[in-house]
């Protein structure tokens, strides 16, 4: 997983809850790093903060929309919650959008559904939860 927030604190929080829920997480904290963590890792699901410097998370979207590779589900994760807003991050191509502070339930139950379960462990003896890379970005 890759977790894309400027927010330090939040996306490290994040990422270790996710690390302890058997997730391989990888953090970046602006939209620069997180499209070159993208373009490295080539995650399967992408958690990202839209409000970014360098390159907001509707930019790294339209970014990865328009590469020839299959892109990563993109998750939102954002305090611009308006329908409007919505709306945006839709046509930014965006899957889903939850709105900061995030509901760890309604994470959770949304990657249950996005991620497979019961994959063999990765490599290292950890668990891959998210189906191609062990990565995902957030």
């Amino acid at each position: 997983m890759l977790v894309v927030d400027d927010n330090r604190d939040s996306a490290e929080s994040l990422a270790l809850l996710l690390s302890m829920g058997g997730y391989s997480v990888r953090v970046a904290y602006d939209g620069r790093e997180g499209l070159e963590a993208a373009s490295e890792l080539r995650p399967t699901v992408m958690l990202l903060d839209i409000g970014l410097p360098q390159l907001s998370g509707y930019e790294v979207a339209r970014e990865l929309g328009r590469r020839g590779d299959r892109p990563p589900l993109l998750i939102a994760m954002t305090a611009f919650c308006s329908e409007t807003d919505k709306r945006e991050a839709q046509r930014a191509g965006f899957h889903h959008h939850l709105a900061k502070p995030v509901d760890l339930a309604a994470l959770q139950n949304l990657l249950k559904t996005v991620t497979p379960v019961g994959m063999p462990p990765a490599a290292d003896g950890g668990s891959q939860r998210t189906g191609g890379s062990p990565l995902i970005a957030y």
